[in-house]
């Protein structure tokens, strides 16, 4: 006999020219009794290239921790400590490089310095922070120059992230922590971050999560050296339907209960039931993103047991621009905003893509014109 559903409503979304379809399902329970006692996990600290690669809240919604100064020069929060932090302009190359004190001996020394890309981006490795070494990303530079003679830098902002976590096997199933918000303690709050298994995304740390099959609750250590896991006893199961079909790297969903899940890794064995709200997602072709991210007009998903939920989420999309005409142009603001069928905002990777963008306007059925100009 087929479960009742729960509609939520459902919809489709797209791929498009930056890939937009994905999917996932999700069940719900009850975090009730825990069924034995728990089994404490060391964790040891690793800094490397799955980490760098590695999606977590913080590097996906936001570039990282925010971070700005008003010279050339400041310091980096790595792991809890300050790290020597610089941006100068080299005249004969015409590029911005970033300095990061690597070995920890306070100064910027001339082996310190990368070049930033394009899209103001570089990654320093080996960063030492006491007993420790880190892989440091910094993203999204923008420096500002005086004026009015235009030489000297006047400011300067970025995000970064320390690409590591703690990790440990629970039952065979990786499980591994990052502290997403850079301040050198794990907490269980939500400003970190946990990943299990080799899904390659992170989600909010919380209370309870799935570690491998079970349903469980954790308990970390603030210093990240070990997490403390505990099957919770037969918990009640409904499924949860989204309309994405391919791409979902993770849908995060919490609730104020503790809850925290990824729909795309647990949505075919159970989640808590309860009133879920969404963190954030990732849908990703393989060679570009596109990022998921909650607005405050997001409604409270409930999610009920026995039943098959439908999130309202995906298609139909709707754009959000402003525009003008004049003398029989339209012109369009840079900024474009995507969001979905339950307000959600979808931002999109745009490194390494070319080409110009493509528009269709419809008078009835009566195209005007199908590409865009720059201008």
């Amino acid at each position: 006999m087929p479960r009742p559903r729960n509609l939520l409503p459902s919809a489709r979304a797209f791929w498009g020219a930056f890939a937009l379809i994905a999917a996932a399902m999700v069940v719900s329970s009850a975090a009730t009794a825990q069924e034995s006692a728990g089994k404490q996990v060391q964790l040891t600290y690793q800094s490397n290239a799955e980490a760098l690669a590695a999606f977590t809240p913080a590097k996906a919604m936001t570039g990282g921790r925010i971070f700005s100064m008003r010279s050339d020069t400041g310091a980096l929060n790595v792991a809890g400590s300050p790290v020597m932090f610089g941006v100068r302009w080299h005249q004969g190359l015409e590029a911005f490089f970033a300095g990061l004190d690597v070995n920890g001996n306070g100064e910027l020394d001339e082996n310190e310095w990368c070049r930033l890309t394009l899209s103001g981006m570089a990654t320093f490795q080996q960063v030492k922070v006491g007993e420790k070494k880190h892989i440091v990303r910094i993203a999204d530079v923008r420096v500002a120059v005086k004026q009015p003679a235009g030489v000297g830098i006047a400011f300067v902002s970025c995000g970064y992230v320390v690409c590591g976590f703690y990790q440990g096997l629970y039952e065979g199933t990786p499980v591994r922590i990052f502290d997403d918000n850079l301040d050198g303690v794990i907490t269980q709050d939500g400003k970190d971050s946990i990943m299990v298994g080799r899904g390659g995304a992170s989600i909010p740390l919380l209370k309870f999560h799935q570690v491998g099959s079970r349903h469980c609750s954790l308990e970390v250590a603030k210093d990240g050296s070990s997490v403390t896991i505990t099957p919770v006893a037969s918990p009640a199961l409904g499924i949860v339907e989204t309309s994405f079909r391919r791409g979902l790297k993770v849908l995060a969903m919490v609730d104020g209960q503790g809850n925290s899940y990824d729909l795309a890794a647990s949505g075919r064995t159970g989640i808590p039931a309860g009133n879920y709200k969404l963190a954030y997602g990732v849908l990703s072709d393989g060679s570009a993103f596109t990022v998921i991210k909650p607005t405050e007009k997001c409604p409270v998903y409930e999610i009920q047991a026995g039943k098959i939920n439908t999130l309202r989420i995906g298609a139909p999309l709707w754009v959000s621009f402003y525009a003008s005409y004049s003398k029989g142009n339209v012109s369009v603001s840079p900024s474009v905003n995507i969001y979905g069928a339950g307000n959600e905002e979808y931002t999109f990777d745009f490194s390494g893509g070319k080409g110009r963008p493509n528009v269709l306007i419809l008078g009835g059925e009566q195209p005007f014109k199908k590409a865009m100009d720059y201008g």
